[in-house]
């Protein structure tokens, strides 16, 4: 099973019972985010909502990170809102810069890239939670 920009579903309980299930039924189970995306981190853990599952995190470099925790736990604070536009105002300067530095393969993507970059300095968050972001990603096949 993968999902992209799932929110959290369940308590610690409802977690448990479908690491359950998928472990009964032999299931993986792997949910891909992007690294600024808002929605997975919804509702708020002080709600006792969770994930379950393994997580394929997409950075700023477009790479991927196989982890089992939000790397970001403090994503609603100032400094955290602050350090992200910082890194999207980065990641903006480093498209522009890519279209002219790398392969052909990525040439055709800077418009695209910097457009991305650009809503989610002005709403950061939300647009990296669009179907657009999630598009042409590679999910590894992570087993267990």
């Amino acid at each position: 099973v993968y999902t992209f920009g799932q929110p959290m579903v369940g308590n610690q309980k409802f977690v448990e019972f479908m690491k359950g299930k998928f472990k009964q039924y032999s299931i993986n189970y792997i949910r891909a985010v992007n690294y600024d995306d808002l929605v997975p981190r919804l509702p708020f853990q002080a709600l006792d909502y969770r994930h379950f599952g393994k997580m394929v995190l997409y950075d700023t470099n477009f790479e991927q990170k196989i982890v089992h925790e939000d790397p970001e736990e403090n994503y609603f604070a100032v400094l955290s809102f602050m350090e992200r536009q910082l890194k999207n105002a980065k990641d903006a300067g480093r498209s522009l810069i890519n279209a002219f530095t790398s392969g052909p393969e990525n040439r055709g993507r800077w418009l695209q890239r910097s457009w991305r970059n650009f809503k989610q300095w002005l709403f950061p968050g939300v647009s990296a939670h669009l179907s657009d972001n999630y598009v042409d990603r590679e999910i590894p096949i992570v087993e267990g």
